[in-house]
């Protein structure tokens, strides 16, 4: 009976051995997933798959910005032009007005003048 009762006492503290042993495996493993390096690893790994995605997308960014810094301009200078005009418009009208009229009496006198001179008829 000795020797099973030995035997018996052996294979528990093997088991309660084995039952520590498991349980040492698992707070290790535990340990290891929660170290930083492996949390950089995930980081790291988010990175390179998001990264061709951000410069696409920075791209479109930079485009809108070119088109939208261009439409900005060109409403500036609308602006600038519509000012101008508010201004200056009625007046500089005015004056091309007055260039047309003289121009149109002009050629009206030159078409007189050449309605008074004799025709001449090649020979």
């Amino acid at each position: 009976m000795s020797v099973s009762s030995s035997a018996v006492r052996m294979k528990q503290q093997v088991m309660v051995a084995l039952a520590h042993g498991f349980n040492q495996l698992s707070v290790y493993i535990k340990r290891i997933a929660n170290q930083p390096s492996l949390g950089l690893y995930y980081i790291q790994k988010h990175v390179r798959k998001a990264y061709p995605q951000l410069l696409g997308t920075k791209k479109r960014v930079e485009e809108a910005n070119i088109a939208i810094d261009k439409r900005r301009l060109d409403a500036e200078e609308s602006r600038v032009a519509t000012c101008t005009m508010n201004t200056h418009g009625t007046e500089a009208i005015s004056r091309m007005q007055d260039s047309m009229a003289r121009a149109m009496d002009a050629l009206s006198h030159i078409q007189e003048q050449r309605k008074k001179e004799p025709a001449l008829t090649p020979d």
